[in-house]
């Protein structure tokens, strides 16, 4: 096939919800606005499960986060194209026994819906992750959060599957 040149900008931190990832976005990298990108791949949405049950913020503040968000990468330059794609992913599940019931059902009912709504509102490209990882805890590491390795390898060949396709 063609072949294409990749350069892979990390703008992830662990540990933020859609609300600090704002905030930690501009601090860290102020000079963003120069960079120009073809595709930009987004997967929040875990981190907001706590926050969420523990009514620190609603479900629309979680949309209202993650639509800020992408409003902003949309400001990017494309290389190729006038505009990057935006690329946004389900949540994954929450593996084995602690207190799952209620984090999933969060995830399930309201976090991914939420975020295909965002992501057909915002007219960006839907990834979803949370199928790749479903009923797979072998993926996970033993915190039942954190995909291990192969969980990131199959979360990877997810990503560029959806990459590929969009450049089809």
């Amino acid at each position: 096939g063609s072949k294409h040149e990749v350069e892979i900008k990390e703008w992830a931190q662990g540990g933020l919800t859609s609300e600090s990832y704002k905030s930690f976005f501009a601090r860290r990298f102020p000079n963003w606005k120069k960079t120009r990108s073809d595709f930009i791949l987004l997967q929040l949405g875990t981190n907001d499960v706590f926050p969420l049950l523990e009514r620190r913020y609603t479900l629309l503040q979680f949309k209202e986060n993650m639509s800020s968000i992408i409003k902003e990468f949309k400001k990017f330059k494309g290389i190729k194209n006038k505009h990057p794609r935006i690329l946004i992913a389900s949540v994954p599940l929450f593996c084995f026994q602690i207190a799952s019931p209620a984090r999933n059902s969060l995830v399930e009912n309201e976090i991914n819906p939420a975020i295909q709504e965002i992501a057909q509102r915002e007219k960006a490209i839907f990834v979803d992750n949370y199928s790749v990882l479903h009923n797979r805890c072998d993926l996970y590491d033993p915190d039942g959060v954190h995909p291990n390795r192969e969980g990131e390898i199959a979360l990877a060949r997810n990503w560029l599957f959806s990459i590929r396709r969009e450049l089809r």
